[in-house]
This record gives C-alpha cells, sequence and structure tokens, in this order.
C-alpha cells in the first residue's frame, strides 16, 4: 500500500504558476510529517502533480518498492520511459530474481520430486536466478 497526496500544486501558498514554490514544498513536507505524527502509518507517503509532472518519478519508485515482488516487472513494463528511472529497474530486477528463485524452492520442495533431481534443482538455483536478472531487460 502507498498513500498518494495528488494535486500538490494547489497547496498553500498557491502559485498557478509551471513549478511548486519553495513555500509550497515546504507545507507539503510539513503536511506529510503531520500525515506521520497524526496516524503512524506502516506504509510510505508520497505527495504528486500530476498537473507540473512533480513527484512522479518518486511515486514510481515507491510504489515499485510496495508491490508484492511479483507485480514489480510486469508493471515496470508499463511505465513510461521517464518513471523506469535506475531504483525502478534494479527494483523490479531483484525482484523477478528473488520470485524465480522461490519457484525453484517450490519446485524442489514438492514431494514426488525425486532426491536427484531436488540436488540438481538446489545446485543451479543461484546460477539460474543470476541469468534470470541478466536476462530481465530482454523480457521488460
Amino acid at each position: 500500500m502507498l498513500f498518494v497526496i495528488s494535486q500538490s500544486d494547489k497547496a498553500e501558498p498557491t502559485s498557478g504558476g509551471e513549478r511548486l514554490s519553495t513555500e509550497q514544498k515546504q507545507n507539503i513536507s510539513r503536511k506529510i510529517c503531520l500525515l506521520h505524527e497524526l496516524f503512524q502509518p506502516v506504509y510510505p507517503a508520497c505527495a504528486v502533480s500530476v498537473r507540473l509532472q512533480w513527484g512522479l518519478r518518486v511515486m514510481a519508485e515507491r510504489m515499485i518498492k510496495c508491490l508484492p515482488r511479483e507485480a514489480s516487472s510486469p508493471v515496470v513494463a508499463q511505465l513510461q520511459h521517464p518513471f523506469r528511472t535506475t531504483v525502478v529497474r534494479e527494483q523490479a530486477r531483484s525482484d523477478f530474481g528473488e520470485t524465480v528463485g522461490a519457484v525453484l524452492d517450490s519446485v524442489s520442495a514438492f514431494p514426488l520430486i525425486p532426491g536427484p533431481v531436488r540436488a540438481v534443482i538446489q545446485a543451479v538455483r543461484n546460477t539460474v536466478i543470476s541469468v534470470a536478472r541478466a536476462v530481465w531487460d530482454f523480457f521488460f
């Protein structure tokens, strides 16, 4: 879960310009701190202004970190290129590797898998994860 404070360009004192003023940014920061003091949320919060394209990259980064690891790569594939920051891509790549590892662990733990096959799966697990991370760009 991620809390998003939208329309941040309407924060006081409104300027109506093409950028948030320093005072608006400070006011938004204070409101996020107040939100944390009052509600003590477990989940992160961020502020955005779609009209000004402000805060969207931070929101994308936080959103990818909040998603289940199985969902991060497909979501990154849908993001517009300016929002596919290095942080976003690395998080999704790491999640993809962890997901592949979890699948291999589940398969090797399946009771009908013979012992020698289980040993092979466990032996190649880290290599398969490394390859999965290496080819992530090809798939996503």
